[in-house]
């Protein structure tokens, strides 16, 4: 087997790291999780100082929907949108 695959493998994870690292350390000092709607305050400086956090956080949070469950954005397993026989892996 080459090593490129596992090579790839281990950025990906690598990339994932930080970005959970990085996500957590926001959430540490502001006492909420991180959110695209950083960007929701205009131009302004604020906003700009957003975009560097949020292209290295954004895997993180991307994955935090899917996976936390978080009904207001109609992630997890109990979501509404999947009638009951349809449900994905059956719960």
């Amino acid at each position: 087997m080459s090593l490129e695959p596992i090579q790839s493998f281990l950025v990906v994870a690598l990339g994932f790291a930080v970005a959970g690292m990085i996500s957590t350390g926001y959430q540490l000092l502001t006492h909420r999780p991180p959110s695209f709607r950083l960007l929701d305050g205009g131009a302004g400086p604020q906003t700009f100082a957003a975009v560097p956090f949020l292209a290295f956080a954004a895997p993180f949070i991307i994955m935090r929907i899917p996976c936390a469950g978080d009904a207001s954005h109609g992630g997890g397993s109990n979501s509404s949108r999947w009638p009951p026989s349809r449900r994905p892996f059956g719960v």
